[in-house]
């Protein structure tokens, strides 16, 4: 039995997007934001890269174009969204493009 190794248990919480996950925001916004913004942070992929205490999550967007000029320093540097806001999260970004592809084409 020397040849046996044990293996300590990661338990990591699935349960809440973590720093580094990337997520797909959903339309609860709606009613704040213009219609191109809301349609921008709701079809594309933004990352966590804070998360605070009661559950507020600093999602970033790469990429973004000028969409408002009132928005587009928080949709560059920082959205600030409540987990009830965040429709898919995964720490594999490939997942979170299916997702995103299987909603956009209805599948």
């Amino acid at each position: 039995m020397k040849h046996l190794k044990s293996y300590k248990n990661k338990i990591e919480d699935t349960s809440q997007p973590q720093v580094g996950y990337y997520v797909i925001l959903n339309n609860l916004l709606n009613h704040r934001y213009n219609y191109d913004i809301t349609q921008y942070i709701t079809t594309h992929i933004g990352q966590v890269i804070v998360k605070s205490e009661n559950n507020n999550y600093l999602i970033k967007f790469n990429n973004v174009p000028d969409i408002d000029k009132d928005y587009d320093f928080a949709l560059k540097n920082g959205w600030m969204v409540y987990k009830d806001n965040i429709l898919f999260f995964s720490k594999d970004k490939e997942k979170v493009e299916i997702y995103l592809n299987s909603n956009k084409y209805n599948l």
